[in-house]
């Protein structure tokens, strides 16, 4: 088995021990996204958020694959809600920057990117 699938098992076990801990719901979602599970990711991304409302990570991780999966409209609505809880977030501005970028709006996709690294210089190279 792989590191990711062994980490799925200890995050299920985790999830049974205790149903409402967010974290191993964002850690398994993270071990899912590793191995390309992009469907199983965002049901446990979804679990994690619904724990945590205010889960910054777990939103720019859902926004990641939703990205990956070439949804980048829904990808922008979780970088969005990742910078209502934290309006500094270098990741979802640059992770927004480029889905819109994707979406055609270069402009936009620009200003987001050079938001980010005004936040994080080097972000994304």
């Amino acid at each position: 088995k792989s590191d990711y699938d062994r980490a799925i098992l200890d995050y299920g076990f985790a999830i049974e021990v205790n149903p409402q801990l967010s974290e191993a719901f964002y850690g398994r979602g993270e071990a899912y996204a590793n191995k390309k599970d992009y469907d199983h990711a965002i049901e446990d991304y979804d679990q994690a958020i619904k724990r945590n409302p205010k889960y910054l990570e777990a939103f720019n991780s859902r926004g990641n694959v939703y990205f990956n999966k070439g949804q980048y409209g829904r990808a922008i609505q979780d970088y969005n809600a990742a910078m209502k809880i934290n309006g500094q977030s270098a990741e979802a501005f640059y992770r927004r920057g480029l889905a819109k970028q994707n979406r055609g709006d270069t402009a936009g996709g620009n200003a987001d990117i050079d938001k980010a690294r005004q936040l994080q210089p080097g972000i994304g190279q």
